[in-house]
């Protein structure tokens, strides 16, 4: 297996580096950073190790292998101005491989358009789509390791761009009872051009350390991670929940260093075979705060 775990970190040191050298400027396409799962939300982001859903594909393409079951999910996030981003996910665990699709769809509702005089001049609606393919596969008992490929399409007004984007993703399970660690580089592609010039996309490495305490029926987990996203400064991030009979969570979460966010909360219910999640993220900008509903089903 010490060749599984090479080809592992060249991969990923490859991707690394990759996107070092491919940086330019500023970054489109921001709807590959905003999360969809809200029991991940109301963590800050994080917390998808232990997120009953199918949403985690897109936080970790390995993930999918830390749940033993099929799952298909749905969200809703909802902003001010008519600004919404729908999400559906599928994951199937087969053993030692898993398998996951997923779309995403940011509708930034109806937006004036006025020439530089100001003359009101209609309206146009701009949207954003994600589709994406997911495989994960168990090298040995303690590594696992999952790619992302997704196809991209962004619509402002007359001017479009599609583009392809891979992500890949590695889970180490800790000798440490409860602990694990993962590292994830997202978001590496490519874009057409708009109107001949290029779309940067948000490539992002991302490294973190996970770890659930079990006291009786109380369960605590927490996430720490930190993230480069080159178009930024060093970010990080750290969320807690903590759950009662694997039935009711509470959860809160904190990003450190960035613009729009910092605190964000979350609870969640589970209904036999099907689990609701909410999520409350204030937000410093004139966006407003983000409000999320996931709803996720096993079968």
């Amino acid at each position: 297996m010490r060749k599984y775990r090479f080809v592992v970190l060249v991969i990923l040191i490859f991707g690394s580096a990759l996107l070092h050298a491919e940086y330019q400027g500023e970054t489109g396409f921001q709807m590959l950073q905003i999360p969809s799962g809200a029991a991940q939300a109301g963590m800050a982001g994080t917390g998808f190790m232990y997120a009953d859903n199918a949403f985690s594909i897109w936080d970790n393409a390995a993930a999918g292998l830390m749940n033993s079951n099929r799952t298909i999910s749905a969200n809703q996030n909802f902003w001010i101005y008519d600004t919404s981003l729908s999400s559906v996910a599928y994951s199937n665990h087969m053993g030692n491989m898993h398998i996951g699709i997923g779309a995403k769809y940011l509708d930034y509702g109806k937006i004036e358009n006025r020439d530089y005089t100001g003359l009101y001049l209609g309206e146009y609606h701009p949207w954003d789509m994600q589709m994406t393919m997911n495989w994960g596969m168990r090298l040995e008992a303690s590594h696992y390791i999952g790619v992302n490929v997704s196809y991209i399409y962004e619509k402002i007004d007359t001017a479009s761009s599609y583009g392809g984007t891979v992500d890949i993703g590695y889970i180490y399970k800790t000798p440490l009872r409860g602990t694990n660690t993962y590292l994830t580089v997202k978001h590496l592609g490519a874009t057409s051009k708009v109107e001949e010039e290029s779309i940067d996309l948000p490539m992002t490495v991302e490294a973190g350390i996970t770890n659930l305490v079990e006291l009786e029926q109380i369960v605590f987990t927490t996430d720490l991670r930190a993230t480069n996203e080159f178009s930024n400064d060093f970010r990080a991030a750290f969320g807690v929940e903590s759950s009662y009979a694997g039935l009711f969570f509470l959860r809160a979460g904190y990003s450190f260093n960035y613009d729009k966010e910092d605190f964000s909360f979350g609870a969640g219910i589970k209904l036999e075979k099907m689990g609701i999640d909410y999520a409350f993220i204030p937000d410093k900008t004139e966006l407003g705060s983000i409000n999320m509903v996931s709803v996720s089903y096993k079968f």
